[in-house]
């Protein structure tokens, strides 16, 4: 027999609720009948899964299938906002939330702070009056083993060991074959070309290392690196986008914004005992996320790859895309933008190893250093085997020739031709072919 939709209400346990006073009191189990599922509607396509593919119109379809659930998700302690045409309306701002709630900017435009959410999404408050986005996520899929798990590890909730990983706050079950994951609403929109400082630089660069080596830690790769996959823990979704911008940068003045990684939508858990250093993974699995800072790992018709060494590379060019610059300033990054982006994917540091390095490198500048002014310009390349040069050339030429060493290798003329031919699906399948040959007979 079906449940209702708040039958089973995941949250941690209860000794972590009462520590972290998070949803342990507005939340309760829904008392329910045979009938009560057929009062609430299926998903279009049944699954996630199926949904995202399908023209979905927020206003027309969305809109009565999120209204059908809003008692459901009441009675235990979630309100959803008005949804105005194809963007939600978020109420009046109220007293400020402890984390890991985000802050909201304090501004009041009642009816004119609109938010919009892709039609899987949709956003309310929690029974304290905290803003919550809701997601839709199907059962026993990846997504929703990791966020699971990820409720599992008390530090997601606590602000001295935050590890600037967006934390789920409640999984809760539908009678069909998908959850409803609710976590709080953090910024969205990471414009890392209004950075303006050197401490404001490394504090991104910090959290994000940061987020992506405790997911490692856990085994798990995020395979979606991309600064539309980072949260900032002060949000502001007023009409008025210069009001945003300035709002923001006062807040990084104040070294009060922390970052963190979400949507694991595409993320990989593996089991705990994978090695970090020679993980193996098909290479079509490098196709999965945005491309935007994939490395080439597998352009010269790999057979395999390592995912978490991916995850490292892809956060290192997003890093020389957008503060490839600031080499001048703070010479030592050249180092770090090395190791994490280098084509040796063998060499390149673990996310550990990366964020040890940073720390060091922080320890090492003045406060003058820091709060020096920085002018963030975003760099992209087609083929990322060009971007050393993006930072490299930064440098002094005399620290250029005490660190050549550490320059990352040029592409060699083999690797060039393997990719020529490997544009071609059968040219791709042919080196492939041979790689598994060469690899047999010398395992062999």
């Amino acid at each position: 027999m079906a449940g209702s939709l708040g039958d089973s209400v995941k949250l941690a346990s209860s000794a972590q609720q009462r520590e972290i006073g998070r949803l342990s009191c507005p939340f309760r189990r829904l008392e329910h009948n045979g009938t009560e599922a057929e009062h609430l509607p299926r998903l279009h396509g049944d699954v996630v899964a199926k949904f995202r593919f399908m023209s979905i119109s927020i206003q027309c379809d969305m809109e009565p299938w999120w209204d059908r659930y809003r008692d459901s998700l009441a009675s235990i302690g979630i309100t959803l906002n008005e949804l105005r045409g194809h963007v939600w309306v978020l109420p009046a701002t109220t007293l400020p939330s402890s984390f890991p709630y985000a802050i909201r900017c304090p501004h009041e435009q009642p009816g004119l702070d609109t938010i919009y959410l892709r039609p899987y999404l949709t956003c309310g408050r929690d029974a304290e009056e905290r803003d919550i986005v809701v997601k839709l996520v199907d059962k026993g899929s990846m997504e929703d083993k990791i966020l699971r798990t990820l409720t599992e590890y008390p530090e997601m909730y606590d602000s001295s060991a935050f590890p600037n990983v967006l934390p789920p706050t409640a999984i809760i079950e539908s009678p069909y074959e998908f959850n409803m994951v609710a976590t709080p609403m953090w910024g969205s929109e990471c414009n890392l070309l209004e950075i303006e400082t050197v401490r404001d630089v490394l504090t991104f660069m910090r959290c994000t290392l940061t987020g992506l080596n405790f997911l490692h830690d856990k085994r798990i790769v995020h395979r979606d690196i991309h600064e539309t996959n980072i949260a900032t823990s002060w949000y502001c979704y007023s009409a008025d986008s210069n009001h945003f911008s300035q709002s923001l940068r006062e807040r990084r003045r104040a070294d009060s914004v922390t970052y963190a990684l979400y949507d694991f939508d595409c993320a990989l858990q593996l089991p705990p005992e994978t090695s970090l250093k020679d993980c193996r993974r098909p290479p079509m699995e490098t196709t999965i996320g945005k491309p935007d800072y994939h490395p080439p790992d597998t352009w010269q018709g790999e057979v395999d790859y390592n995912p978490f060494a991916f995850d490292v590379a892809c956060l290192g060019n997003l890093f020389v895309c957008y503060f490839a610059n600031i080499v001048t300033t703070v010479p030592f990054l050249a180092l770090l933008f090395a190791k994490m982006a280098t084509l040796s994917a063998h060499e390149r540091f673990s996310a550990a190893e990366a964020l040890q390095f940073l720390r060091e490198i922080e320890k090492g500048l003045t406060s003058d250093t820091l709060n020096s002014s920085v002018t963030v310009q975003e760099q992209r390349v087609y083929d990322l085997s060009d971007y050393p040069d993006l930072y490299w050339s930064q440098l002094d030429p005399e620290l250029q020739r005490q660190w050549r060493s550490y320059r990352p290798p040029a592409l060699s003329r083999v690797d060039r031709l393997l990719r020529r031919v490997c544009e071609t699906a059968t040219g791709w399948k042919f080196v492939m072919f041979v790689r598994r040959c060469l690899r047999a007979v010398f395992v062999l």
